[in-house]
């Protein structure tokens, strides 16, 4: 008797806290079904037609460096993004 009154009790508990949760999952399918249709949406920039006239990586020669960058976000001062940093691209 005992294990049957905790099933129910336990039962209505887990279905009241699934209830309260029903609005949430309406929000989440709508922003899912706004996110889904962005990404789906084909998109107005042809990326690969610049392809067929580009030369080929060895016509390119020279290097991009960066010398002691140090770098942080107005918002984050005490966070450093980049504190001396060093990089050289061939």
């Amino acid at each position: 008797m005992f294990i049957g009154m905790f099933v129910f009790l336990f039962g209505a508990i887990t279905a009241a806290q699934a209830g309260a949760m029903g609005p949430d999952v309406g929000k989440a399918k709508k922003a899912a079904t706004k996110i889904f249709s962005i990404i789906a949406r084909p998109s107005k920039i042809d990326a690969l037609s610049k392809l067929s006239g580009s030369p080929p990586a060895e016509a390119f020669n020279g290097t991009i460096e960066f010398k002691d960058v140090w770098f942080r976000y107005p918002t984050r001062l005490q966070k450093w993004v980049f504190k001396g940093l060093n990089l050289k691209i061939n």
